[in-house]
């Protein structure tokens, strides 16, 4: 017999600090939607005389709370939006041509997406329970695995956390309608390192006062592969014990595809009731790239093989070629070599026995 020891991880900003709010809310919804570091952090201060007149010209203080978390969090966010206003994405290089204002719901799902899980403990020595989970949300805002970078970056983050390619829809004109059909994305996983990660968010409209939080829209995130829904676990699954009939309380989904199989994927928005029309933003990341023009129908059709070749057509007074032997009276047979064999149009066939 052995005791395992667990021991507490090596960056503080994994565990989650007593003070922290947690969810959910009254109507059941998962809050926060991330967490940020906010404990332990170094914050500007003011100097003092002394410190003036010694040369010092940056004051710090050591701070905790939400104070240091937000500023992490809207930083973060801010960066972000630059990043797509600057024209960084798709190639992660800064480019003129591919500046656009991306919408809020875009923001938030490409930072979700990308979001890390707390690998560390509570206050009270617990583990934290993984996203989408209560206490931590969809985990810790990590730009750097949500976004590709630029080369010049040096980035100090593992390489299964760095997405190879980020794939975007920001629906804010062409907006998905309850007649309108399903939405999504065709991709070609071209590798298993790093996780297939989709994450679909729409900004709902205002419900009635009366409506106890309930959706005004809801969506539906689903992953798919050769016509099999992958995500959300069907009760085959789970052995017929739960079956997932999809989200009814958050605006937020999210799915997280771990090593996925090489081949082609479609990432699906379903609107499972929408009753205005809903504009929404998904983002994917891994070792992906876009099929465009696919539809969910047509995502799964492999190319079409290329036609066999015709065979010459028989002659009118055979069925089939003459045998060789016919052709060439002055065949001889060899020893240990089979000495009988017909000539088809495009078929060799051999009559049954043992050859060398």
């Amino acid at each position: 017999m052995y005791k395992r020891q667990i021991l507490p991880p090596t960056n503080k900003f994994d565990n989650m600090a007593s003070f922290s709010s947690l969810g959910p809310t009254y109507d059941w919804r998962v809050k926060p939607d991330l967490v940020a570091p906010g404990d332990s952090i170094y914050s500007a201060d003011t100097l003092t005389d002394a410190e003036v007149a010694a040369g010092d010209t940056c004051g710090k203080v050591d701070m905790d709370g939400t104070s240091m978390a937000t500023p992490i969090a809207a930083g973060a966010f801010t960066l972000l939006r630059q990043y797509f206003t600057e024209g960084f994405y798709p190639s992660g290089e800064k480019t003129s041509a591919d500046e656009f204002v991306p919408s809020a719901a875009l923001l938030k799902a490409v930072m979700i997406n990308g979001a890390q899980a707390l690998k560390g403990f509570e206050s009270d020595g617990w583990p934290i329970d993984p996203p989408p989970s209560l206490k931590q949300g969809w985990g810790r805002i990590e730009l750097a695995a949500s976004v590709p970078l630029p080369s010049s970056v040096n980035l100090d983050v593992s390489h299964a956390n760095t997405p190879t390619n980020l794939i975007i829809l920001d629906d804010v004109e062409d907006q998905i309608t309850g007649s309108g059909g399903e939405r999504g994305l065709c991709v070609d996983v071209d590798g298993s390192i790093e996780d297939l990660r989709a994450t679909l968010v729409w900004t709902d409209y205002p419900g009635s006062m009366d409506a106890e939080g309930a959706l005004v829209n809801n969506l539906d995130l689903q992953l798919i592969k050769d016509g099999d829904v992958l995500w959300p676990l069907s009760g085959d699954d789970l052995d017929g014990v739960f079956h997932f009939n999809g989200d009814y309380y958050n605006n937020v989904e999210r799915v997280i595809w771990s090593e996925p199989e090489v081949g082609r994927y479609w990432i699906n928005v379903k609107p499972t009731r929408v009753q205005v029309a809903q504009p929404f933003a998904l983002a994917v990341t891994g070792q992906v790239t876009e099929v465009a023009g696919k539809t969910k129908a047509t995502c799964s059709q492999a190319a079409p093989p290329p036609p066999k070749p015709t065979a010459p057509p028989p002659t009118p007074t055979d069925p089939r070629s003459p045998r060789l032997s016919e052709r060439n009276e002055n065949v001889e047979s060899t020893p240990g070599v089979g000495t009988s064999w017909d000539v088809y149009a495009g078929d060799l066939r051999t009559p049954p026995g043992d050859y060398t």
